[in-house]
């Protein structure tokens, strides 16, 4: 199924992007026939992993020449057994170590979750700090590609620790959209997931699916009448705050910020628009 994708108009090498996730992408019997095929057609790919079998996510990178990889770790040891319910931390840093050995960029995913707090924010900054490696910040959530239990939303504020100034934003814009701020999403108009079974999901925390590659062809179901009626209705939904979503609307308000309101009204339709360009504007 993997394969299909690479005959659709949509998937250029050199513009198209994969992120390769799990669960533990690694630990997929296929994983390594999946990384394979990516790197034969030379498109840009990240993989998403806990880190917790550095051995065996150290021989994928160096056999496929991974050029970003994504761990996650969200605090200290405590915490994340708190967090994770396994002993791993130790395992993650040992993965960055392993990791930054070779000619990979390593990013450390924190999430923010009713779990840890702002002290274990710094201790993983630090962390980030010192083995030169960048910092990216989530927002816990229940996407249901997770199967979460928890049910509900949690907020401390990093936004003051944070020197990107988009991840700075997407942060400080949380705690507005907590309190009833609409922001458009523009992603699902350019970004889709697709699930080891071969559903097409309009995104990574909706349950709607668009279709399945094992039936149809990536373009079939992404140009049916189907796919666009799903699109213009959920433009306007606003019912997460996820990450790989939610930084990706702002980026594009970002680059746009500069035009009026007005304009950028009928541009993203829907949304208080306002709002989010005026705090993006705003200087940190």
């Amino acid at each position: 199924m993997v394969e299909s994708l690479f005959e659709s108009r949509f998937v250029v090498p050199g513009y198209t992007s994969f992120i390769i996730q799990g669960g533990e992408a690694v630990l997929h019997p296929q994983c390594g026939e999946i990384l394979l095929a990516v790197q034969k057609q030379g498109f840009n790919y990240a993989l998403l992993s806990n880190g917790l079998d550095s051995r065996r996510l150290v021989d994928f990178v160096e056999k496929f020449n991974i050029e970003n990889v994504t761990l996650s770790l969200d605090g200290c040891p405590s915490t994340y057994m708190k967090v994770r319910g396994v002993d791993g931390y130790g395992s993650v840093i040992k993965s960055i170590e392993e990791l930054k050995k070779t000619k990979t960029a390593v990013t450390i995913a924190y999430t923010i979750n009713p779990w840890n707090c702002r002290e274990d924010y710094i201790h993983v900054s630090e962390i980030a700090k010192r083995y030169g490696v960048a910092l990216k910040t989530v927002i816990y959530g229940d996407a249901n590609i997770f199967n979460t239990d928890f049910k509900g939303y949690v907020f401390y504020d990093t936004s003051d620790l944070m020197k990107n100034d988009l991840e700075q934003k997407f942060v400080l814009l949380y705690k507005k959209w907590l309190a009833g701020a609409r922001i458009p999403c523009t992603s699902i108009f350019d970004n889709t997931f697709v699930m080891p079974n071969g559903d097409v999901r309009l995104c990574h925390c909706s349950k709607v699916i668009l279709g399945n590659l094992s039936k149809d062809s990536f373009d079939s179901i992404w140009l049916s009448k189907k796919t666009k009626k799903i699109l213009r209705q959920h433009q306007t939904c606003n019912k997460c705050y996820g990450h790989c979503h939610r930084m990706y609307d702002l980026s594009m308000l970002d680059k746009a910020k500069f035009l009026p309101i007005f304009i950028l009204k009928k541009l993203f339709c829907g949304g208080d628009i306002g709002l989010i360009v005026n705090e993006l504007r705003r200087k940190s």
